[in-house]
């Protein structure tokens, strides 16, 4: 699937905008300087596969200054012709989906178009915080799975409702017998969300570390990768993983009434990465992290593209100043065979590929064409 065409209207710093592409496989330049919207730009983009930013905590950051609201379109070539449009209004507050100009829920709107979004800050989902690595995780699949991100709501809700009763029986306000019905609720909904996230490991640990040892250009390094979910330790004793995750829920009662949190589910889960026996996050260099993270944005295209039988649309952010020129070619000849997005500042970095790339000047709120 290809982006023809993209209108923004009143979002981040773009009052209106309204562009067109070549539907095919090819790189887009964006050339600027910075603060001029190149990010923002590339977040529209994302905003359409998947509507949660990856960097405003709020929908409201995403509205221009002064304005109520923001509405991002796209129009897409696949074998049916396809719009999909996002928009959020603060007064009254409405979210808006949209499908071939037809109003639907975000579960219907989800899976219709996947992105791939690779920026600097990225690096730090490797040693940053274990929910930076369970948004990557909840990110991928829910483009490709609606019951996913339906059983992930879910999960939340349960949790917070769960959390709220425990806290009462901490203080003697409720019974623990009332916590049955929550118990079996919060493991239907582990195992749906963590069958759905071993299978991806699978296929990352089957993936990631012959593109790392590409990258980095080493056949011989060892490559782990390793996802820790709950009651992953006490497997091995059980028949099988609901009956796992009920025993270690009934071991940690006492622990979570007197914490008044629920530490059973999803919410905990982690994964990491070991390269040669030694955990990536804490003993590999800023550059090895780099390409570890290169690598994973890698799995993920391909990822997406096997599930749903149509490339995702790479969007690059400024990373080719944080990558040395060999990999900058890796990443480029990858590039040319989707149709990718890139920012940046520095056009030498594509001077090897004149006539073979399409440049876009951003400056000013506005894109136009460079070249």
């Amino acid at each position: 699937m290809y982006l023809q065409k993209l209108e923004l209207e009143n979002f981040r710093n773009y009052p209106k905008l309204d562009i067109k592409f070549e539907a095919k496989p090819g790189i887009f330049i964006l050339l600027g300087e910075n603060a001029q919207g190149k990010t923002n730009f590339l977040e529209s983009i994302f905003l359409l596969s998947f509507p949660r930013s990856f960097r405003a905590k709020t929908q409201r950051e995403l509205i221009k200054f002064s304005e109520n609201y923001y509405t991002i379109k796209g129009q897409y070539k696949a074998e049916k012709s396809l719009s999909l449009k996002i928009g959020y209004q603060q007064k009254p507050v409405k979210r808006s989906y949209q499908k071939n100009d037809v109003q639907i829920q975000l579960k219907e709107y989800l899976t219709n178009f996947q992105s791939v979004i690779f920026t600097p800050e990225d690096i730090e989902i490797i040693s940053g915080a274990p929910s930076d690595r369970r948004r990557l995780i909840d990110t991928i699949l829910s483009q490709t799975d609606r019951e996913y991100f339906e059983d992930l709501v879910g999960f939340t809700r349960i949790l917070k409702q769960r959390n709220a009763l425990l806290k009462k029986i901490k203080g003697h306000f409720a019974k623990i017998d009332e916590l049955k019905y929550w118990d079996d609720e919060l493991i239907r909904l582990t195992i749906a969300v963590t069958e759905k996230r071993k299978k991806f490991f699978k296929y990352v640990a089957e993936n990631l570390p012959r593109l790392y040892q590409d990258l980095a250009d080493d056949h011989s390094e060892q490559i782990h990768v390793e996802y820790n979910y709950t009651a992953k330790t006490k497997e091995d004793h059980f028949d099988d993983y609901p009956t796992t995750v009920r025993a270690y829920l009934e071991d940690e009662r006492k622990r979570e009434i007197e914490i008044g949190h629920t530490i059973v589910g999803p919410h905990r889960d982690d994964f990491s990465l070991k390269l040669n026996d030694r955990p990536v996050a804490n003993y590999c260099s800023r550059g090895e992290k780099r390409t570890f993270m290169l690598a994973l944005k890698i799995v993920e295209m391909q990822y997406l593209e096997e599930v749903t039988g149509q490339r995702p649309v790479l969007l690059l952010d400024d990373v080719f100043s944080e990558l040395d020129p060999q990999r900058r070619m890796k990443l480029i000849e990858l590039a040319k065979e989707y149709q990718t997005f890139i920012s940046t500042v520095e056009e030498s970095y594509f001077a090897d590929y004149k006539g073979k790339i399409r440049l876009f000047k951003v400056e000013k709120n506005e894109v136009l064409p460079y070249n």
